[in-house]
């Protein structure tokens, strides 16, 4: 088609095809797990704390917002893989910390994580790896929205 040479230069089409390509197969692995996503990293993020944390954080953290990171709490509550403890000294504050479940989760979810990342490093050099790294985190900071998805 008339577009082909259009699309091999253009940036946001190929951006487009990797995230297909890439996000496509990791998230259907996560599925099979029973988890999307931001719940994978909730677990894989509470699993390297060595305290419990609160919502904000991780909203802060996983540049969600508090709603949506209500709402993958709940859902992770409702799995059995967090659980929710209120805040000795103020009851309106509460952290949330892995159920047995959650730490056996996060050991399968480091793996595919791990998984999807050596794929990536066998397939480019650490010199382009690192500088699409950079590309995609200096467009990020760019975008308007970029640091305020926590409302």
């Amino acid at each position: 088609m008339k577009i082909d040479k259009f699309l091999a230069e253009s940036p946001l089409f190929n951006l487009s095809l990797a995230y297909t390509e890439i996000i496509g197969d990791f998230q259907s692995r996560l599925a099979r797990e029973g988890v999307h996503f931001l719940e994978a990293l909730v677990v894989t993020g509470l699993f390297f704390e060595d305290r419990p944390v609160q919502p904000t954080e991780l909203a802060r953290t996983f540049s969600a917002t508090r709603s949506n990171m209500s709402h993958t709490l709940r859902s992770l509550e409702r799995k059995g893989l967090v659980t929710r403890k209120v805040s000795d000294e103020d009851a309106r504050a509460y952290f949330f910390s892995l159920t047995k479940g959650g730490q056996k989760l996060s050991a399968k979810l480091i793996k595919i994580f791990d998984g999807v990342e050596n794929n990536l490093d066998e397939n480019f050099a650490a010199k382009e790896f690192n500088w699409g790294l950079k590309l995609f985190r200096q467009t990020y900071l760019t975008l308007p929205h970029a640091g305020k998805s926590n409302s």
